[in-house]
This record gives C-alpha cells, structure tokens and sequence, in this order.
C-alpha cells in the first residue's frame, strides 16, 4: 500500500460501553511501546488549553510529536471539544498514530468532534480509513467494543482463572512478560 494511505491506518477508535477493557488494552499497548508511547486522559487534554503558557505549550508539543499517542476515555472531557479535534487532526496530517477510547457510539462521537474549524477535514480524513465495512456513520476507523463489563464478579472470577491457566506459558501470561 501506498504511504498515503497507510496514514489512515494510523487513527484508531475503540468504542464500547463502560467495562469491556478498552482502557486496559491501551495501556497494554503503551506499555509495548516503551517510551514511544503516550496514555493521557481525553480529561488532561481538555483541561489544557493552547493558550501560550509554558506548562500548557510543553504538553501540547509532547501530545503532537510522541510517534504513539493513546487517548482514554474522550467524551469525559470538560470543556470546547474543538480542543481535542485539533490535535487529533494536527497528529493526523503529521502522520502519527493515535488510538482513543470512548464510550460514545461513533454517531455520538461524529456530532461531537465532527464540529467547527476542523469538522471536514476530520470527517473527510478519517473517512477514508480502510476498515470495517458497513459502519452506519462511514467512520472506518471506529471499532465496536461489545460484551459483558469485565467488573462484574463473574468476568472477574473468569479472567483470574484465566490468568492462573496460562501461568508459565509464555506469551499468554497476562500483564508483561
């Protein structure tokens, strides 16, 4: 494939109710990628507005340049959601990866960050991603988390069984090995 169109692989949503693992299998990844990778919470970032201070400059620059920027939980943020579309569409046209969490189906997500100055140019770039066909709203790059909430006692008990079956079997382990 051509370098143009592997930067629509690059963008990644994973949406699904509270307790499916989304945020889990983030930091998983983050954690893969060793110092090239950023878990922030969509929180932090609608808290930190581009407005020239040092602090909030710094953390700006770091969210734009970091090759793998994760974004937890978007939709919880206070504040103008055009904040996180620009950086969202700034990584994009850089080339980075990000991958983001939500709870918000990708309707809910398109009317919310699809909006104002960058509402085009995210929806027509984000569009293009090659993915899951049959998306209702045309966001390929949006992925459906479904099942049943990993905090209830039962997905507990099931996943602690599991971790304890694939203990010294390497690669299955759970956690870094």
């Amino acid at each position: 494939s051509s370098a143009a169109s592997d930067v629509y692989k690059r963008q990644r949503v994973v949406g699904g109710p509270p307790g499916v693992g989304k945020t889990a299998a983030l930091a998983h990844v983050v954690l893969r990628f060793e110092g090239a990778a950023l878990f922030v919470p969509a929180a932090e970032i609608g808290a930190t507005p581009r407005n020239g201070w040092s602090e909030h400059a710094a953390k700006w620059s770091r969210w734009l340049a970091m090759p793998l920027l994760a974004v937890d939980d978007l939709g919880t943020e206070a504040g103008d959601p055009e904040h996180i579309a620009a950086l969202l569409t700034q990584r994009y046209d850089a080339g980075r990866v990000t991958l983001v969490t939500t709870n918000l189906t990708a309707g809910a997500l398109a009317a919310r960050y699809f909006t104002g100055e960058h509402r085009e140019r995210l929806a027509d770039r984000l569009s293009r991603a090659q993915g899951h066909a049959g998306e209702p709203t045309g966001l390929a790059w949006y992925v459906a988390a479904t099942g049943e909430s990993l905090r209830s006692p039962a997905a507990r008990r099931e996943l602690a069984a599991r971790a304890q079956a694939c203990q010294g079997v390497p690669g299955e382990g759970v956690g870094r090995g």
